[in-house]
């Protein structure tokens, strides 16, 4: 009997969310790319300054990154289809019930000139043996800008930063644009700016070998799956982890990339994936919320 009250209970407070959410109102604050938003029948352009309610239609089109506002909530959107906030919201929970929300606390950290794991630490050199002789010296030289950009990071200056990045970036030269990039989708991120964050960063071309490699697959994937862009999150998730599948951060892409599988009805190898993260460290946060997710599956 108690714990058909506790279920009575559940459903009630899931419908009363429900309600609430579809009754909500929402300011599209950041749109780019394409959205139309479904008024009386009739599909219109949407455009920044919207206001949407919580169980109003939307389609997204392919390459659209829309962000969501109202005083309780922030919703981001970067995957094609046709939705209403009330949808967003609910996948956003059931994505959360697995533990993602606990391991991107975790796991998000500063990033600003540092090296996050074992093999991000010989990327640079394809994992050659490390040399510090001087032909690799040039390593250590950054534009100006970047480096205070970076500095203004570390002191979580995150507005500050993206000023300074924004103006460094307007006139770097080609090679420094991706990091320029990298760190302003980074700031962005920080100030819980998705939407921006998410344009920045998708316009970095990577080959593995940055030394930011490792923390522009957290900040992008976590960025990705958030916004229900699961295929994509799980495609750079395994571009890390199957070239350093024991890196620092594999097992947190291992547990993130079996979320990605599971919303894509893939439970099969969702399951292998969130094993994967177990056992790489069974002891960890991550290994640990891995094995209470396995149960549940």
């Amino acid at each position: 009997m108690k714990k058909f009250y506790l279920l009575i209970v559940a459903v009630a407070v899931l419908l009363a969310m429900a309600v609430n959410i579809s009754a909500q109102e929402f300011v599209l604050d950041y749109l780019e790319g394409e959205m139309e938003i479904n008024q009386d029948g009739s599909w219109v352009e949407a455009m920044i300054g919207d206001t949407i309610q919580g169980n109003t239609q939307l389609k997204v089109y392919e390459e659209t990154i829309a962000e969501f506002s109202n005083d309780n909530t922030r919703l981001t959107i970067s995957n094609p289809g046709v939705y209403s906030l009330k949808d967003i919201l609910g996948q956003k929970k059931q994505i959360s019930s697995l533990g993602f929300g606990t391991i991107i606390q975790n796991t998000y950290k500063y990033v600003a000139g540092k090296q996050k794991s074992t093999s991000s630490a010989v990327m640079g050199v394809r994992g050659a043996k490390a040399d510090d002789s001087s032909d690799v010296a040039w390593m250590d030289e950054e534009d100006e800008q970047l480096s205070e950009g970076k500095d203004l990071i570390k002191a979580r200056k995150f507005k500050q930063a993206i000023s300074v990045l924004e103006e460094g970036f307007n006139n770097a030269d080609p090679d420094a644009e991706q990091e320029y990039l990298f760190y302003l989708g980074y700031a962005y991120a920080m100030l819980g700016e998705n939407g921006k964050a998410l344009k920045y960063l998708s316009g970095i071309k990577t080959d593995g070998s940055e030394d930011y490699f490792g923390d522009y697959v957290l900040v992008k994937g976590q960025l990705l799956l958030d916004s229900l862009s699961y295929k994509k999150a799980l495609a750079l998730f395994n571009s890390y982890t199957s070239v350093y599948p024991d890196g620092d951060n594999a097992q947190v892409f291992y547990f993130m990339a079996g979320i990605c599988l599971n919303e894509l009805g893939k439970t099969k190898e969702a399951r292998l994936s969130f094993e994967h993260a177990r056992k790489l460290n069974p002891d960890s946060e991550v290994g640990k919320i891995a094995r209470q997710v396995i149960n549940k599956l």
